[in-house]
């Protein structure tokens, strides 16, 4: 059984994905919680336990149980990087990690394009593809679940260069969005999760910064910075068909989107707004605004644009979210999530850097 998690950093231009990888037959209850090579899991929360921790030692040496052996799990952070330029080209990067220390250790490189400024995972095949927001396109790099070894996969160019990549869970449609274009486009995935050539744009406004699907739905958000909205659609047929209304206002330039577990909130974090949208969701996926937060520390709150935001997420209890503040606040924002979904900020923490 092997999975794959992803954390984003401060800046989206370099994306953090951890992958587990048993190097034996899964127990029962692994077989279970997998719905293929790299089936999705709980991430472990500061304050509650991780749903899908390693064994105790005792258990994990126990020998055989049935047919089966249980076997410390190898887990693995990959990061994409790159500058604008030729300065230095786009990177993917895999590292061994070690949870007691909290050490990484590099295990192989691949360049991959201009700038890797995104990572999206295909749910059932050891698949990452990779924006290219400097040449444009999509990349595909094949892991080895075994040894967290790459191997550089096709290229599929586009009119676009993405800044977000996302996949539906049926692995069948690879959605980019285009920051420079203001457009979102859709790519077919075939059964081996080859990227096809680009099936529909969309005008999705200037400054599309990301297309998340809201997990168990084919409910797509698109938010525009300068459109100061939040487009939203249906994905049907491998298209994507517009809701009513077609989109949500938010100020200050909205940028990343996140859900909360349950599905019933979205967050959605401003770049250049001390603001942070809390969202109530419908059945029917249509957002509605429920209040703001702010993510700034109050002597970086006089001047946002200065001080933008990048990026929101949600842990997996439901219970906190985290916005990351670039500029000189370099800062991640802490907040505890209410029993009805609304943000309370608990403080921030420097990135040191």
């Amino acid at each position: 059984m092997a999975e794959l998690r992803s954390v984003a950093v401060g800046c989206a231009l370099s994306l953090l994905l951890l992958l587990t990888a048993c190097s034996k037959a899964p127990t029962r209850d692994e077989s279970i919680r997998a719905t293929g090579p790299f089936a999705m899991g709980s991430d472990s929360d500061a304050d509650g336990a991780d749903a899908d921790a390693p064994a105790p030692a005792a258990e994990r040496d126990a020998g055989p149980t049935g047919d089966h052996v249980v076997t410390e799990p190898r887990e693995y952070v990959f990061v994409a990087s790159g500058t604008w330029g030729p300065a230095e080209p786009g990177h993917l990067t895999s590292y061994a990690l070690d949870r007691e220390t909290g050490s990484l250790t590099p295990i192989d490189r691949k360049q991959v394009g201009g700038l890797a400024s995104f990572v999206a995972r295909h749910p059932a095949l050891p698949i990452l593809y990779v924006a290219d927001e400097e040449l444009g396109g999509v990349h595909a790099v094949h892991v080895d679940p075994a040894t967290g070894k790459l191997t550089s996969g096709e290229h599929r160019g586009s009119s676009g260069k993405p800044v977000y990549l996302s996949v539906d869970a049926a692995g069948t449609v690879l959605l980019a969005a285009n920051y420079g274009e203001g457009t979102t486009v859709v790519f077919p995935l075939d059964r081996a999760g080859a990227v096809g050539e680009a099936a529909h744009t969309y005008a999705t406004g200037a400054k599309s910064h990301a297309a998340p699907i809201r997990p168990g739905t084919s409910h797509v958000y698109v938010p525009s910075l300068d459109r100061n909205a939040i487009a939203q659609f249906r994905l049907a047929d491998g298209a994507l068909v517009p809701l009513t209304p077609a989109d949500v206002p938010q100020t200050g330039g909205p940028r990343h989107v996140a859900f909360h577990p349950e599905g019933h909130r979205a967050y959605v974090v401003s770049e250049l707004g001390d603001v942070v949208g809390i969202y109530a969701v419908s059945a029917a996926g249509t957002l509605s605004a429920r209040g703001t937060a702010r993510r700034l520390p109050a002597e970086h709150a006089s001047a946002p644009a200065t001080h933008t935001g990048a990026d929101v997420h949600v842990t997996p209890s439901g219970r906190h979210a985290y916005v990351t503040n670039r500029g000189q606040s370099n800062t991640l924002a802490r907040y505890a999530v209410t029993a009805d979904g609304d943000l309370t900020l608990l403080g921030h923490e420097s990135t040191r850097g």
